[in-house]
């Protein structure tokens, strides 16, 4: 059963079961039961009234068409000089003392000639004097009507806006704007959240159309560059052995650049998916970061720069988690700083325990990153503008993030355009690691 269809039924009970309700107890009632068995007596054009305005032959036929009058009323004739000449009381079966009582006079003429006039005394119907006693549940039930139908109509627009978009969606068209409703219910709650799960897919897809693009860019790169070297070693210009062990070094560095960013893609996307598997192990997080930062200051140095490291965590930390990811995640951070730092600036690593957390900080001098570019740094698919000049595909900080973040640690960034740029790693010490 669909879920309009379940609204339909439930809307429909609400106004069907009061009618019900309503129709049974008016119709159970005493003096609607009496009006409904003596209705002639409430119609101007009854049979009775009619033949004794238009003339009775005689006294007889007068006599029976009194008889057809309901039995609730009380009828009594008098002839001319006003005396009653006839007369019939009425059952009061349904009538009580106090109902109002209507007083009908209509004259007659016999074919003799004799005039006179009959005089019936009917009550009031109770259920229209006494309308009080439902005019609250007749209100009631109007407005459970007008209610129903109108929220009906809304959770049926609601429903049907939302059926159309999921439709879109599925066919991929994401160019277009669900009306917002307003109001805080939860149709109105769903529909926004609807809409913004429609812009974030969109921009997903924009993120990703442009990181495709990237990535050919990137790849066609070394590719052309292989191509164009193999094809002046095939016309000769490699003349001496110098020049052909020139092109084939040159080749063998594209090659190793080609490879290095397939690699690249592939470990990225391995993190995205259940193909990645963890191998935690309790280590000592003191003497990790001292290890680690032994290896890092003589890569700096290699390249140039100068080193500033500390690392002050008491010893015995043990921190469950991968240690080879972590280093992976850390060479990542290590190669950001140097990449983007000029020769001979400073870099700094530093570790220290503060409130229960471990705090790693990498900091490099340099461009720095844009306060725009810094809100979506750690986000796959986006390429800031350093990694635009520098030809990389921007994945290296979404992978330092999903690692971290699969551990249950996080990490921030903190930039000064043309000053410094601060990676921060935190590592909450869990009680009974």
């Amino acid at each position: 059963m669909s879920l309009r269809l379940k609204f339909v039924l439930l809307i429909s009970g609400s106004i069907i079961i009061p009618i019900m309700v309503f129709t049974v107890t008016f119709r159970s009632d005493d003096s609607f039961g009496v009006w409904r068995n003596s209705k002639s007596l409430y119609s101007p054009r009854a049979a009775w009234r009619t033949e004794i305005r238009e003339g009775i032959s005689d006294a007889d036929y007068l006599s029976s068409v009194i008889n057809s009058i309901p039995m609730l009323a009380d009828v009594r004739v008098y002839n001319k000089s006003g005396t009653k000449v006839l007369e019939r009381v009425s059952e009061k079966t349904g009538v009580a003392a106090d109902d109002i009582l209507i007083l009908e006079t209509i004259p007659f003429e016999l074919s003799s000639g004799e005039v006179g006039q009959v005089k019936v005394t009917f009550p009031y119907p109770r259920f229209i004097a006494d309308n009080t006693r439902f005019l609250v549940p007749l209100t009631g039930l109007i407005f459970i009507a007008v209610m129903a139908i109108l929220i009906g109509q809304s959770i049926n627009r609601s429903i049907s806006l939302l059926e159309r978009a999921s439709s879109r969606i599925a066919e991929g068209d994401l160019d277009f704007k669900l009306p917002q409703k307003r109001g805080n219910d939860k149709f109105a709650s769903l529909i926004r959240s609807f809409d913004s799960m429609r812009a974030h897919l969109k921009e997903e897809y924009a993120r990703r159309s442009r990181f495709i693009m990237g990535i050919s860019h990137d790849l066609k790169t070394p590719l052309s560059s292989i191509g164009g070297y193999v094809d002046a070693i095939r016309d000769g210009y490699a003349d001496t052995p110098e020049k052909l062990e020139k092109y084939i070094s040159i080749i063998e560095g594209k090659t190793d650049l080609l490879e290095s960013r397939i690699s690249m893609l592939i470990d990225f996307f391995r993190r995205d998916t259940d193909e990645w598997k963890m191998s935690l192990s309790p280590i000592d997080i003191g003497s990790f970061l001292t290890e680690y930062k032994k290896i890092f200051e003589t890569e700096t140095l290699v390249v140039g720069r100068r080193f500033s490291g500390n690392v002050n965590i008491p010893s015995r930390i043990d921190i469950l988690m991968d240690g080879d990811m972590m280093v992976r995640a850390f060479e990542n951070l290590a190669k950001n700083a140097l990449q983007y730092s000029p020769e001979g600036s400073e870099i700094v690593f530093n570790a220290i325990l503060e409130n229960g957390t471990v705090l790693i900080e990498f900091a490099n001098e340099g461009p720095g990153i844009s306060k725009a570019d810094i809100k979506s740094i750690f986000e796959p698919f986006v390429r800031g503008a350093r990694d635009r000049k520098g030809g990389g595909f921007g994945l290296g900080l979404a992978t330092v993030e999903s690692i971290l973040s699969s551990h249950g640690f996080s990490i921030s960034a903190d930039s000064m355009p043309g000053s410094q740029t601060v990676f921060c790693v935190s590592i909450p010490i869990v009680v009974g690691e």
